[in-house]
This record gives structure tokens, sequence and C-alpha cells, in this order.
């Protein structure tokens, strides 16, 4: 009926996990919610306040995951926790992706047998 599989239903009702961004209008429309709403809340979305909110100062280069997460006023520390957990997990993932495409950049000279940058 939600498109929504039972486990993903309940293991977001208990705190174990986060809806994902494409299922955000399915548990609007379930919970009867303002789906503009929940993209602003979910900070997919910003929130149209008038001018003011276009002035704002330059974002810094980085965030920690806890100064983004304050950042977005994500204060529960279960929802805190997975989300630091998928993050580091994302960063680490990220850095096997880079350091594979690095390796990937280099290829064997067949001719004298060494490693040069592929063009």
């Amino acid at each position: 009926m939600t498109g929504l599989s039972l486990t993903t239903i309940s293991r977001t009702l208990d705190g174990k996990t986060l809806p994902l961004s494409s299922q955000l209008s399915t548990w609007a429309t379930v919970l009867n919610l303002d789906h503009r709403r929940v993209l602003v809340e979910s900070g997919l979305i910003p929130e149209q306040r008038g001018p003011e909110s276009q002035r704002r100062g330059p974002a810094p280069a980085t965030l920690s995951p806890d100064e983004a997460m304050t950042a977005w006023r994500i204060t529960d520390p279960i929802i805190r926790r997975t989300l630091n957990g998928s993050i580091v997990h994302a960063i680490a993932l990220q850095a096997e992706i880079d350091a594979a495409a690095g390796s990937r950049a280099l290829r064997e000279d067949t001719h004298n047998g060494t490693w040069r940058a592929r063009r």
C-alpha cells in the first residue's frame, strides 16, 4: 500500500535508520504531512523566508559531521549516531574510490616496464 517494506517502516519508526530522500514523499502522504515542510525539514530544499534569508555569509570550507548535524538542528542522539555512522562510512567509501581511481590513472609502460600517468 505504501511502497515501503515492513522492515523499512519498522526500522525508521524505531530510530534505527532514516528514510531515504526518495521515500520522503511517501512518508508525508502516509502521515498526512505537508510535503514541502517535510522536504524543508529534511534539508533537501531551502525554506523560503524572504530576501533576508539570501544574505548569508560564506559557508565554511568544511564542516565536521557534528557541526553539520548541529547546523541542521538534528538533536536526537539516536539520529545523530545513525547519521554520523553514515557520514563516516561514506567518507571511507569515497577514499577507497579515490584511491582506486588514482591507481587506474597510472598504467604500465609496456616498452620499458615503468609506470607513467595515463593520457
